[in-house]
């Protein structure tokens, strides 16, 4: 990609599937991060992986605070437009495999960071 990382836009969840392309092709295989169990799909095994390394895990390699909502610790989070088409008809089982693999970033309804929103229908 041309210029550096400055000239694009932060998308936690494109950093995340770009993270899981990565794998696929150096391995040649897919489905690189299931740690699959019984009762867990494949996609939503890897979605959560993702998910976790996009948010838990990502703000612990930064050192910061946030990465998961919990009492004492800064309120980081974001909102999906549910009736977006990249992600619409997706189940209750099937919705974090679907925003992971497919979210649009103009899904994206509302940024808060901090407890104070960013991004949100007023600002965009």
């Amino acid at each position: 990609m041309p210029g550096n990382r400055q000239s694009r836009a932060i998308d936690l969840l494109e950093d995340a599937r770009e993270l899981e392309y990565h794998l696929r092709l150096q391995k040649l295989e897919r489905a690189v991060l299931s740690v699959r169990s019984p009762s867990v799909s494949e996609a939503s095994d890897e979605a959560q992986l993702l998910f976790e390394c996009a948010t838990v895990n990502g703000a612990r390699s930064t050192g910061a605070p946030g990465g998961a909502l919990e009492v004492g610790r800064p309120a980081d989070f974001f909102t999906v437009d549910l009736d977006d088409p990249s992600i619409a008809g997706a189940s209750r089982d099937d919705l974090l495999p679907a925003i992971v693999f497919s979210l649009s970033r103009a899904a994206i309804h509302e940024v808060v960071v901090g407890g104070k929103p960013i991004v949100s229908e007023d600002n965009i």
